[in-house]
């Protein structure tokens, strides 16, 4: 439901929901989440704070209607409001009175918001955000700021109010102060960190700020700028927790190279020395990255990164001291034996030893058959097989990546080229179901999409 409800975000924000109604509609569909709505819906930034609620009844026909336009669900609103359990009614009469707000007829949403939060206090502070906005819309200025005030003392650590606290603290900065205090990695927060270092870079409290950005609002366009200067500026004051987040976001904006530094700097684990190598080792320094991959080894022998650490060590070896490595990684990672083996015969293929790699492909497909390494070699085999015109080979080898390794990266291109060289064969009947297994294993793949477009789909 989380995930329908994602996909429908674009939608209802074109439709002209509000951004406090939209993510008071997140709150009514989070509250049936196993994750916090922050882990499914991060890049929409809304409400990222938002507690686990109420996950009772999730085959309530209203939580449907969320995802429905507001002239569409109206009438089935108006009526579940009326009859049915008790939660259905509550959340009919939410849903309800947000389509009122954002139609501007915040008036005759007020009825049925009053005492709601009291029927369904798992969305309580939401409900009372709507009414506050509800009031303000049907010009009862004092009675919205009674709302807003009662939000503020009872719900004060709920992150739902910080919206209201962003509001508020265009008017009162002590607000903005608060929210910097209590709610310190909400989008509200970033925003006004982003403001504050905007109006004035170098304030007494620019490293907080600046924090805040690279902690919560790596979806900021600021982001970028924020790292840099914490690196630059305020590398001597940093500590290495706040290493390891400036490592993160250089890591997820994809700038390897200066995440490398940071992580070399923050706490030690597995995950931490991994990436303090690997970007090191992208960034050139290779001696330090060889090092760093090493002590990754001595200190978590048996951590998955280890693995991973070997594996991307030898890319910095010699191809003997190499192939030693990767002997290491096929005994103590059986899990990566075959990615380790088809590393260890592409060296022996420059190394002239064609038969020992050979032999080692084939072990690979007989041991190691539903790995990425075999759907590598199958697809491998496959182009190699076209390329030389026997395309009902290369039908076999393609096919063959889809049934033993579906779940490979290359599965989807494999299935495609398939069904290519079938139809150039004359078997529309395969090339037809190979286009379909592409398109059912993979659906959301650039594959599928030309296998779609081959089956002349409309896409």
């Amino acid at each position: 439901m989380l995930k329908q409800l994602k996909n429908s975000l674009p939608i209802l924000a074109i439709a002209g929901v509000s951004a406090l109604s939209l993510g008071m509609v997140v709150a009514l569909m989070g509250s049936l989440a196993n994750l916090e709505p922050s882990q499914e819906i991060a890049e929409e930034s809304i409400f990222p704070s938002l507690p686990q609620r109420d996950r009772a009844h999730g085959n309530d026909p209203v939580l449907d209607l969320a995802l429905q336009p507001a002239a569409q669900r109206a009438t089935a609103l108006a009526q579940h409001t009326e009859a049915g359990p008790s939660y259905s009614q509550h959340r009919a009469r939410y849903l309800k009175a947000l389509d009122l707000i954002a139609a501007d007829r915040g008036g005759s949403a007020i009825p049925l918001l009053e005492g709601l939060e009291a029927d369904y206090p798992q969305i309580a502070p939401y409900i009372l955000l709507a009414l506050a906005q509800a009031q303000r819309a049907a010009s009862q200025p004092q009675a919205a700021q009674q709302t807003q005030q009662r939000l503020l003392s009872e719900y004060g650590e709920d992150p739902a109010i910080a919206p209201l606290l962003y509001e508020l603290g265009q008017s009162n900065p002590a607000q903005w102060d608060l929210l910097l205090q209590r709610f310190p990695d909400h989008p509200k927060a970033v925003e006004v960190a982003h403001q504050r270092l905007t109006q004035d870079p170098h304030r007494a409290d620019a490293l907080p700020l600046l924090m805040t950005i690279a902690r919560a609002g790596l979806h900021h366009p600021s982001a970028g700028a924020a790292l840099l200067r914490l690196k630059n500026e305020f590398g001597n004051q940093l500590q290495p927790q706040d290493w390891q987040t400036i490592g993160f976001g250089f890591w997820r904006r994809d700038v390897y190279a200066a995440a490398g530094p940071a992580y070399a700097q923050a706490p030690v684990s597995p995950r931490n020395l991994y990436r303090a190598a690997r970007g090191l080792q992208i960034g050139k320094q290779r001696d330090r990255a060889i090092a760093l991959y090493n002590q990754l080894d001595q200190q978590f022998p048996e951590a998955p990164e280890t693995a991973t650490g070997l594996l991307r060590l030898t890319l910095s070896l010699p191809d003997q001291q190499s192939l030693g490595v990767l002997d290491q990684v096929i005994n103590r990672f059986p899990d990566r034996a075959g990615e380790a083996l088809l590393m260890k015969a592409k060296i022996l293929d420059k190394l002239n030893s064609t038969e020992s790699a050979q032999a080692l492909r084939e072990t690979i497909l007989k041991d190691y058959g539903s790995s990425d390494a075999a759907a590598e070699i199958r697809l491998t085999n496959a182009r190699n097989a076209a390329e030389q015109g026997d395309l009902a080979m290369a039908v076999s080898w393609g096919r063959d990546v889809l049934k033993h390794s579906p779940d490979s990266d290359l599965a989807a291109e494999a299935g495609f080229w398939a069904g290519q060289w079938a139809r150039q064969t004359g078997q529309a009947d395969v090339a037809q179901t190979v286009f379909e297994q592409v398109i059912a294993i993979h659906p959301e793949s650039y594959y599928a999409w030309r296998a779609a477009v081959a089956l002349g789909w409309e896409v």
